[in-house]
């Protein structure tokens, strides 16, 4: 009888093949380790104020967690640097970043969909092709207009009236907006208003983007009869 394996401490993430094929890996090593290291970062289960796939940090506290060893000499990103990688993380949707006191609150895109081993085939059946975490593949021969990020396709299948899908990948690109959780979150709020019964009153995704709708006070569907 073979002794119990003992277990391993402080949990586990899961990383999927498909980073592979992500443009991260073209970029220098900082890169990748500052995403590992936000991934092991973020909250498992919510915590206090903190929602699952979030956590609290700073530049500082990042620049700090980058450093390595060459020989006795530690040697550290700048804050120029680790700027650098947070703003490719942010354009290709990985990342939603916050300014807070003292730092900011870091949330991962899709921490769900990626944290949760049912969305993965087995793992014996090897790579598989596509895009991860919202970034542009490194596969020739794709043009970078027909890639839709994870996060916004979540976002697409979510949403009610699907016209002008184009128009709303860019405003999807150019505003500042919430977790795609909260995004969600406040569509399936909005699915229930007694305006959105009916899909001629539904705003364009574009439009609701554009506008920040996510934002909306929802009224309550009034009741009618004895109920």
């Amino acid at each position: 009888m073979n002794p119990q394996v003992p277990k391993i401490k402080c949990g586990f993430i899961l990383l999927a093949r498909k980073l592979q094929e992500s443009v991260i890996m073209d970029k220098p090593p900082l890169y990748i380790k500052l995403w590992n290291w936000i991934l092991l970062q973020a909250c498992f289960k919510d915590h206090g104020d903190l929602r699952r796939g979030q956590f609290f940090t700073s530049l500082r506290d990042m620049q700090k967690a980058m450093a390595y060893k060459v020989g006795y000499r530690t040697v550290k990103p700048t804050i120029k640097e680790i700027r650098g990688v947070m703003k490719f993380l942010t354009k290709s949707s990985m990342v939603v970043t916050m300014k807070v006191t003292h730092g900011m609150i870091v949330t991962v895109c899709n921490y769900d969909y990626y944290q949760n081993m049912k969305n993965y085939e087995k793992h014996n059946e090897g790579r598989a092709k596509g895009h991860t975490e919202g970034t542009i593949p490194r596969k020739k021969g794709i043009k970078k207009e027909n890639i839709y990020p994870t996060d916004f396709l979540l976002f697409w299948d979510a949403y009610p009236r699907k016209v002008g899908k184009g128009t709303a990948l860019k405003a999807w690109n150019s505003n500042s907006r919430p977790s795609i959780d909260a995004i969600l979150s406040a569509i399936e709020k909005q699915k229930k208003s007694q305006q959105w019964q009916e899909i001629k009153f539904i705003p364009h995704p574009a439009t609701w983007l554009n506008g920040r709708r996510w934002d909306d006070e929802v009224p309550e569907v009034k009741k009618t009869g004895w109920s």
